[in-house]
């Protein structure tokens, strides 16, 4: 867009309404790289951004996995099928009050 617009070819505000942004982001954008140079405007997290969250959901979907399986684990052991508490629930938590 700023390649463009300082080709000169179109007017800003011409040239907004094609790339379908707002004119005066086109000139915030441009004052942008005059002040840091090409190298130094919009800098952002990028793509280190989005390999991180990806590690983070890979991460946080093992932890789902891993809390589900002991949730049914947990389940399982709760009652047995007489409905009498299982009694190694009752070493981990202790005797319930009926």
């Amino acid at each position: 867009a700023l390649r463009l617009l300082e080709q000169g070819n179109k007017a800003g505000a011409e040239l907004a309404r094609e790339l379908g942004i707002r004119r005066n982001q086109l000139y915030k954008w441009r004052r942008e790289v005059q002040l840091r140079g090409q190298d130094g405007a919009f800098k952002g997290p990028g793509r280190n951004a989005a390999k991180e969250n990806v590690s983070e959901l890979t991460a946080l979907k093992k932890r789902v996995a891993r809390l589900e399986e002991e949730n049914a684990i947990l389940k399982k052991a709760d009652v047995d099928s007489s409905c009498q508490c299982n009694s190694s629930i009752h070493s981990l938590f202790g005797r319930p009050e009926i």
